[in-house]
């Protein structure tokens, strides 16, 4: 039996705002057309899976986290989410959480 714990919201990746605020950068960089194209959650999710995670348990240790990656990870942070944008380019369109079936109530019973 699976078991989640009770309280979801006790640990954050501080990457993911790094990257949020990274895709918005580079897309003021794209002609408007092309920016508008982009699945933003896909190029978001393309970038955090090619990155380290940054978990948290306090604002204290996330805020600390942040600051580290942008001292040592900028570069890769934003090579990860150039290669997002691209990815998100090329994909199709593709059917978000929330759609027909809940992601955990389809996949909750995989195994």
């Amino acid at each position: 039996m699976n078991s989640l714990p009770k309280s979801l919201s006790n640990y954050r990746n501080a990457m993911e705002l790094l990257v949020i605020e990274e895709v918005e950068q580079q897309l003021q960089n794209l002609p408007e057309n092309v920016a508008k194209s982009i699945n933003i959650n896909d190029a978001i999710a393309y970038a955090l899976n090619r990155l380290p995670p940054l978990y948290a348990t306090s604002l204290d240790g996330y805020f600390w986290q942040q600051k580290q990656a942008r001292k040592t990870l900028k570069d890769l942070i934003s090579k990860a989410t150039s290669w997002g944008i691209k990815a998100a380019q090329r994909k199709k369109e593709s059917r978000p959480y929330g759609d027909e079936i809940s992601f955990t109530a389809r996949y909750a019973n995989a195994s």
